[in-house]
């Protein structure tokens, strides 16, 4: 499905720089393009988090409280990956924060069902939770980084990166 998107908002860039000169820099802007693609990918992977906050409240308010701070540290960063793309691609900076508010929503209505029909089933879970992280690897590695090579020339991406698959690694491990 994401690849889908990602198709149409190529489509949508190459076309919609054409007789505007005031969109001309969506069509040459690939860094807009990776923002717009994180928004889609964060928005669709808050529903199966907030699906994972409701059943956890499901199970016990102490387990959701829990997951609920964990779920809060866990979206600053991702806000940050959906602005920092935004900004760079000149989106005024109060549409940057209205759409990572906006990306949000999805988490609440994943709570709300979470919370109506989170003991159905393991597998349920599962196949959310799996889309969700396909989703955010597809733009990671299709886009992000790619773009962080590309406007960052140089060792630091790579250093950011690696950083990052160590601190995922070491918290599997530990975890």
């Amino acid at each position: 499905m994401i690849i889908f998107v990602d198709e149409y908002l190529r489509s949508f860039y190459r076309k919609s720089g054409k007789n505007k000169p005031a969109d001309a820099y969506r069509d040459t802007n690939p860094i807009m393009l990776s923002g717009w693609m994180m928004v889609l990918a964060v928005a669709l992977h808050n529903l199966p988090e907030g699906f994972a906050v409701g059943a956890g409240f499901q199970s016990g308010t102490s387990v959701g409280i829990t997951l609920s701070v964990a779920i809060l540290l866990h979206d600053i960063p991702e806000g940050m990956a959906m602005a920092i793309p935004l900004r760079m691609g000149r989106i005024k900076p109060l549409k940057v924060f209205l759409i990572t508010i906006l990306s949000g929503i999805p988490m609440g209505i994943g709570a709300f069902f979470g919370a109506a029909f989170g003991s159905i089933s393991d597998m349920f879970s599962a196949i959310c939770l799996g889309t969700a992280g396909g989703a955010m690897l597809y733009v990671s590695l299709g886009e992000l980084i790619n773009e962080s090579r590309t406007a960052y020339r140089g060792r630091f991406p790579l250093l950011g990166n690696l950083a990052g698959i160590l601190t995922g690694a070491l918290i599997s491990v530990l975890g």
